[in-house]
């Protein structure tokens, strides 16, 4: 399990911190003029609100503390990029975002990619244990993002 973070200014609404993220899950490569698509949304759903508490719960029941700080949504997106050929192709991810005050300055961005799947049942945006980390993640401050992987995503 690998984690990267980063840091994001807090941006004046919430689908323009997604498409800003969106962009940065297509980004394991660099984007040429040759190809001005790659990284375009093409699907963004607010799936669910979590509140701290329904999180800290959960997190109880697991035998851990969280002191969740923040409700959270949570967004399912599918965004152009290409394959190991060089193919385009529309890939899956999904993206927490902490339910912060407007204003509250920096937001901290952490890209958190999860162990090798080979189900597509089993990516972070079709299965719950796998999208909780995410979501314990935000509720902590992060803006949590979470790439379904190529080929595995339910597109």
């Amino acid at each position: 399990m690998r984690f990267h973070t980063s840091t994001l200014r807090s941006a004046p609404s919430i689908h323009t911190g997604v498409v800003a993220l969106v962009a940065l899950l297509g980004g394991c490569t660099f984007f040429t003029d040759e190809d001005p698509e790659r990284g375009e949304l093409t699907i963004s759903v607010r799936a669910e609100t979590v509140t701290r508490e329904s999180n800290n719960k959960q997190f109880e029941k697991l035998g851990h503390t969280l002191n969740a700080k923040y409700d959270v949504s949570v967004h399912m997106v599918s965004y152009r990029s290409i394959d190991a050929a060089g193919e385009p192709i529309v890939s899956t991810g999904t993206i927490v975002i902490p339910d912060m005050p407007e204003g509250s300055g920096r937001i901290p961005l952490l890209s958190y990619q999860h162990g090798t799947v080979v189900k597509r049942t089993s990516v972070p945006s079709l299965f719950a244990q796998e999208r909780a980390v995410a979501i314990g993640f935000a509720s902590l401050g992060y803006v949590a993002v979470i790439p379904d992987y190529v080929g595995l995503g339910p597109v």
